[in-house]
This record gives C-alpha cells, sequence and structure tokens, in this order.
C-alpha cells in the first residue's frame, strides 16, 4: 500500500461502518464501501488515503486498527449526489 494523502478528518469521527461518509481536510468525500465495523470516537484525527496500485482507494484513521474500502464523492453542480454505485449515505 502507498500513501496517497495525509491530513485530518474533519469534525468527530466514530469509527468505521459500511455507507458512512468521511469528509477530509483537503475538502474531498469518501463513502466507505466495504462493511469494516470498528467504533470510536475522536474530533480531527490524523487520516491516511492509501492505493493499493490496482486502483482501489483505503482510508486508515489514526487510532484504529482497520482500513477501509473507499470511492470518492462528487457533488454534481446542480448538488446532486454522483458516485460509484451509492445506496447508502449515513452522515
Amino acid at each position: 500500500m502507498t500513501t496517497t494523502w495525509s491530513g485530518l478528518l474533519v469534525g468527530a469521527f466514530y469509527g468505521y461502518r459500511g455507507g458512512f461518509v468521511y469528509e477530509l481536510s483537503d475538502g474531498s468525500s469518501w463513502i466507505q464501501k466495504d462493511e469494516t465495523e470498528e467504533p470510536a470516537c475522536c474530533e480531527y484525527p490524523a487520516a491516511f488515503l492509501l492505493s493499493d496500485g490496482r486502483g482501489k482507494t483505503y482510508l486508515r484513521v489514526d487510532g484504529t486498527v482497520s482500513r477501509v474500502r473507499v470511492v470518492r464523492r462528487f457533488i454534481a453542480s446542480n448538488d446532486a449526489l454522483c458516485t460509484e454505485s451509492l445506496t447508502h449515505h449515513h452522515a
């Protein structure tokens, strides 16, 4: 795995759960695509995006054991949510 970005996760982090949306300090949003669950509770933790070299991106947050598969969330100009087969949206 190669680290492609490091910074902060914006606001409170309550752990990993499938479908959660994670807002990063660079302004990007990422949606968890796997079903990994790991509870946590902290404010503005350090966060890292990792690449597996085959086109998949993972998020790792300081203080957690797991890393989770994520995809980038894009907002179109009409504010409609546009992303890869999004079925859940947890704020």
